[in-house]
């Protein structure tokens, strides 16, 4: 999408993992050729150390540890114009001494899983999230813009419930959506993406296990919307004719609150104008410098940002209390610079 993935968001804080990843197609022989995933990652890292709560069929424990991160992802280039990907992301605590003997559970779990696990066997906080891509050129509208464009959707759920006979019907479930399209061409660009994080059972990115949730030093590892969030985002980057200059606005209205899951709701509106110095297509900047070799120019984005945010505390308190709701604006600058 345009500004997060739920399973494992770059925005998040980084932590030590190590990553395999094959981007080249399997060659494989006879009936599995046409199954042969184009893209493939596997992940394991180590997150932050936090409480983790567990219990059995007598008791309730809690001890502090250091869960491990693990991600599998495939994907197919179904045809030029569409490709998806599935991936499953999870953060795990060995409940006794070791992980090894619950790999493969961990990572491919059968149907009654997630309900075993609440008693025996590793502590476990999943997602499963299907991703869907179609993508087009020379689209045949005559104003908007037409050299390209792709239609995005993230479906994800806050676990992965196999059903169905031999368990081999993918459930998903609490989902969540991240949809949305960006069409592209060599002056402009649009886009617009709707993402919806709230469900009525539960708020994601939240685990009994694990009372910070889905994070690492205390920050968010999914889409940085986070647990009861719905958002609207547009979108439009214009490149004037001869100049190695982008104009950005952009546009997003944010939400969050669930009745019996949080104690309030919130709501903020942001825009935000950049202005991005970028490499120029022939490979020569507008004063005649090299985009090329050593003469590289120095490549920055400036944004400016205006930020309205209501906040009510109380919203679904049972006696809120007068006045409870708070709202205030701010402005936010930002420089970076790529060397």
């Amino acid at each position: 999408g345009l500004t997060g993935d739920l399973n494992l968001d770059y925005q998040g804080k980084p932590f030590p993992a190590l990553t395999a990843r094959r981007t080249s197609s399997f060659q494989w022989a006879g009936i599995m050729e046409h199954l042969a995933p184009d893209q493939t990652l596997l992940r394991a890292g180590v997150l932050s150390e936090r409480a983790v709560a567990y219990r059995d069929a007598v008791e309730s424990y809690s001890k502090q540890a250091q869960p491990w991160f693990m991600q599998w992802l495939v994907g197919w280039n179904v045809t030029p114009w569409f490709r998806t990907h599935f991936t499953h992301t999870v953060m795990v605590t060995a409940r006794d001494e070791t992980l090894w003997p619950d790999l493969l559970q961990i990572n491919f779990p059968v149907i009654g899983t997630t309900w075993r696990e609440l008693e025996s066997g590793p502590i476990t906080d999943r997602i499963f999230a299907a991703q869907f891509e179609f993508r087009w050129r020379d689209a045949p509208w005559p104003v908007l813009p037409a050299s390209g464009g792709r239609l995005f959707w993230d479906y994800g759920g806050t676990d992965f419930l196999p059903s169905g006979p031999g368990g081999l019907v993918p459930e998903i479930s609490i989902p969540a959506t991240v949809v949305g399209f960006e069409m592209v061409s060599p002056r402009w660009d649009v886009a617009f993406e709707y993402a919806e994080l709230q469900h009525d059972k539960v708020m994601w990115y939240t685990n009994g296990g694990y009372r910070e949730g889905y994070t690492h030093e205390q920050t968010l590892l999914g889409h940085p919307l986070g647990g009861s969030g719905e958002a609207v985002t547009g979108l439009v980057r214009v490149r004037p004719a001869g100049w190695n200059f982008q104009w950005s606005l952009q546009g997003r209205l944010a939400t969050w609150g669930m009745l019996k899951h949080t104690p309030g709701e919130g709501a903020r509106t942001s825009v935000g104008l950049s202005l991005r110095r970028t490499p120029r297509a022939d490979g020569v900047g507008a004063a005649g410098d090299s985009d090329m070799g050593s003469n590289l120019p120095l490549l920055w984005e400036i944004t400016a940002e205006w930020n309205r945010e209501k906040v009510d505390p109380d919203a679904f308190a049972r006696f809120p209390a007068p006045d409870s709701e708070v709202a205030r604006h701010w402005w936010r600058l930002v420089f970076k610079v790529g060397i």
